[in-house]
């Protein structure tokens, strides 16, 4: 584990939906704030397909201010991305993972991070983290019908 880690969220939640088309939703950037509640304003800054180096932003409801930009630090079409910011001091990153789990459903972990120097001082807000990212999931299993079930 790195130095300074301080980890905001780590929760896997199963869907009934196939891995690709939640995945295909999570890309839908435009159109988060639409099933996003904490999501506002959403917007890809770079143009073309999504790929490492790939930037995002977003506005989110609990903070005046927007997130830009957000750099893909990996990406797996149909199984991974990870966004964040990297400095030498300081990292903060949020991965979804998907797992194809047969029958039109899928496993859905998601885990929001930050470590380094300047990383530990994100503590103050992981409550508040914590909600917006468990909100989030609320909103995807809501988005397709579905319960919420810890794997």
């Amino acid at each position: 584990m790195p130095i300074f880690e301080n980890e905001m969220i780590n929760q896997t939640i199963e869907i009934d939906a196939p891995a690709a088309e939640v995945f295909a939703l999570l890309k839908d950037i435009d159109n988060w704030s639409s099933w996003v509640r904490g999501v506002s304003k959403s917007y890809a800054i770079s143009s073309g397909d999504w790929r490492v180096g790939y930037k995002i932003a977003f506005r989110t409801n609990m903070a005046p201010l927007t997130l830009a930009p957000l750099t893909i630090q990996e990406y797996e079409e149909g199984r991974v991305m990870e966004w964040g910011v990297r400095t030498p001091v300081f990292t903060m990153g949020h991965r979804f993972e998907l797992t194809d789990l047969g029958s039109g459903r899928c496993r859905l972990l998601q885990r929001e991070y930050s470590h380094g120097l300047l990383g530990y001082l994100t503590k103050p807000a992981n409550g508040l983290i914590f909600k917006f990212d468990s909100a989030w999931a609320e909103d995807l299993l809501a988005y397709f019908g579905a319960k919420s079930r810890a794997a």
